[in-house]
């Protein structure tokens, strides 16, 4: 098997990043991409691969290093907004403080 061949968006990531291209945009949708985006724009979700092309224009040359932020700034922002709970020793390590 040929990298890429089952998910493309992982082909494509491997050539864009052995590459060291800093301004390559995904020709590939990748799902939480297009939905962290429109999350954190504020647009229905998720977009498609041409709204997010067109989004991208300013962030000429990084726009690749900007998707990767996108990506890790979208998986955060779920983590948080998940509650979790506090275990017993953190809570009251913090009641001591």
């Amino acid at each position: 098997m040929r990298v890429g061949e089952r998910d493309p968006v992982i082909g494509e990531l491997v050539v864009v990043r052995a590459s060291g291209f800093a301004d390559a945009m995904l020709q590939v949708a990748e799902r939480k991409v297009l939905a962290h985006a429109a999350d954190l724009y504020g647009l229905p979700s998720p977009l498609t691969l041409e709204r997010l092309t067109e989004l991208a224009e300013p962030w000429r040359p990084f726009r690749t290093w900007v998707t990767v932020l996108l990506r890790l700034a979208g998986d955060r922002s779920r983590q948080r907004s998940t509650p979790t709970a506090v275990p017993r020793s953190a809570a009251s390590a913090s009641t001591r403080l």
